[in-house]
């Protein structure tokens, strides 16, 4: 049996530590038990003056005996992750809603409301479900409607992608086809105008760092790793280029990360719009029995992050070796759960050899809710990592 008390004391310490969560709650003050529900409208409030739970603040609005159970219940956590929240809240609205359908059953016992008055009560959620659609919500949507995402450069390929704010953009490509190597390009340039998030999964920090060097300067990454050979003049020009740095802001986390640890990752940031780039989904931890589920519930995960945290999310998505050669379609991501489903746009990067030993690369927009389908020639170079249009 689930210990009530325990959990409204677990759900105040969370907030309390982890004032963020407090404005993406769904339960409100009312689904909690007296005191508690005085500590969560205290919470609110004191997020509405001070923007953070101010402590002192808190405890001069509680009583003696209010102060010693607050003191209390912020000692009682066992996680604050993001996920074990919601797990909790899910308790406590279940609470709610079973109080609330007793007193209606309670209240039709006692013939203070009719049989059909007590169906009526029953099948409110479902009621709720439709609404007129007005005025107000037409022009409400027009005016907060979401905002491009705009690049420096690629004019082509801004043209045809239209990047959303709230978009889950998944780039695919073969092993080996140069799809990092545009995520890092796009994070060059995303990252003149706004906050990137690189979540690095399997790249050495060096080779990251020495990568966004190379693709920002035009230096070969041969010309980097040999850095502490090279000239001191050579050494202080290549030092003095990568100051462009100084003017970004680039946040790359790296190791194993769970969808939950994304998900607190995000949310830790409020509504502020970022870009957030995951180089690549199949490297992330999420619950499933098989590669397709696992996939599916990434795929589902990544789309409501967009949504509920105002992100664009970029995410890298590797295609089986089976036919290489040729151009992807989206057929070749039905292996992956529900990625082409969720994703809101998908682009392909692919190559073509020719008898000479040349290659074309292209960029393909296969899937685009807002815009435009179509293929985009690019140059690789490879010596430098940088993908430009031609």
């Amino acid at each position: 049996m689930v210990d009530l008390t325990f959990t409204q004391q677990e759900i105040i310490s969370i907030l309390f530590s982890k004032n963020t969560y407090i404005n993406k709650r769904s339960i409100s003050a009312e689904d909690l038990d007296y005191p508690y529900s005085r500590f969560l409208g205290l919470f609110i409030e004191s997020m509405k003056r001070f923007n953070v739970v101010n402590t002192d603040w808190v405890l001069k609005k509680l009583d003696s005996g209010e102060q010693q159970e607050f003191l209390h219940s912020i000692s009682n956590m066992v996680s604050n992750n993001f996920m074990h929240y919601v797990s909790l809240e899910k308790i406590m609205q279940e609470r709610t809603i079973q109080r609330q359908m007793d007193n209606y059953i309670n209240a039709y016992k006692s013939e203070r409301i009719s049989l059909d008055e007590l169906r009526d009560k029953l099948t409110i959620d479902n009621k709720n479900l439709v609404e007129l659609v007005t005025y107000e919500d037409l022009t409400s949507t027009l005016e907060k409607e979401t905002r491009d995402v705009h690049f420096v450069g690629y004019p082509r390929f801004r043209a045809t992608l239209n990047l959303k704010e709230t978009d889950l953009c998944i780039i695919a490509a073969y092993t080996g086809r140069g799809k990092t190597a545009f995520a890092l390009n796009l994070i060059e340039d995303l990252s003149r105008n706004y906050e990137v998030y690189y979540i690095n999964l399997e790249m050495g920090i060096a080779s990251l760092r020495r990568r966004i060097i190379s693709i920002h300067t035009g230096i070969p990454i041969t010309k980097l790793e040999t850095f502490k050979l090279l000239p001191k003049k050579n050494q202080e020009e290549i030092k003095e280029k990568a100051k462009f740095i100084n003017n970004r802001k680039i946040y790359v986390s790296n190791g194993s990360k769970s969808i939950n640890d994304l998900r607190e990752l995000i949310a830790s940031r409020g509504n502020e719009h970022a870009i957030f780039v995951i180089d690549h989904i199949g490297l992330l931890n999420a619950e499933g029995r098989s590669l397709y589920e696992k996939m599916t519930n990434i795929a589902k995960e990544l789309r409501k992050l967009c949504l509920d945290y105002n992100v664009t999310i970029i995410a890298l998505s590797q295609l089986s070796r089976k036919g290489a050669e040729g151009k992807p379609d989206l057929s070749m991501l039905r292996d992956s759960g529900e990625v082409e489903q969720s994703a809101t746009k998908v682009v392909f990067i692919y190559n073509k050899k020719y008898p000479d030993g040349s290659e074309d690369y292209f960029l393909e927009v296969a899937k685009n809710r807002d815009g435009l389908t179509g293929n985009i020639k690019v140059k690789f170079d490879k010596l430098t990592q940088r993908i430009e249009e031609i």
